[in-house]
């Protein structure tokens, strides 16, 4: 009934970040980025056991898409925040791909570069004139042409999942 945050993943994410961009506080708000879509990841999984809400395929691949879907309609600039926790799965993928005999092919996640790819995707179908720059070194084409059908699908999907529970802000104001 509640979730808990440790300590030790925000120190994970200060380490993967450390100069990989330009100033101190790029380095900083990636992890606080990072941090928040864990959170929202960790909320994903919350609710889909209170809610017992159905889920097909991999219950984590679908709370990376709530989480990325949270941050692009919930956060300002979410859609950077979005970016900036993919990019924390790019770098474990990195870490992952010095080790592939060792990968757990087997675990419930999918890899770091997979997630990376994924969150990329929905970012760029959420707003692709605004995205462009993902295409090509990013986000294969070949991949980014499906981006903006894999978007609205998957936040149609959370919408359907999620309709029971909604409540508009005056709604809430009345209760």
């Amino acid at each position: 009934t509640r979730i808990v945050m440790c300590y030790e993943l925000i120190q994970v994410f200060d380490q993967q970040f450390a100069g990989q961009y330009e100033t101190e506080q790029a380095d900083e708000q990636a992890v606080a980025d990072a941090t928040a879509f864990v959170f929202q990841h960790e909320m994903g999984h919350a609710l889909v056991d209170v809610l017992e809400l159905p889920i097909t395929g991999k219950e984590e691949d679908a709370v990376d898409d709530l989480a990325t879907l949270v941050l692009l309609h919930g956060w300002e600039d979410g859609d950077e925040s979005a970016l900036n926790a993919a990019a924390a799965f790019y770098l474990q993928g990195e870490e992952q791909e010095a080790e592939l005999e060792e990968l757990p092919y087997w675990d419930e996640h999918s890899l770091g570069l997979q997630r990376y790819y994924q969150i990329a995707c929905i970012v760029y179908g959420f707003n692709p004139d605004k995205h462009a720059e993902l295409v090509g070194e990013d986000l294969p084409q070949e991949r980014a042409q499906r981006c903006p059908a894999e978007y609205k699908q998957k936040a149609s999907s959370w919408e359907v999942l999620l309709a029971d529970y909604w409540k508009d802000a005056d709604q809430a104001d009345e209760d």
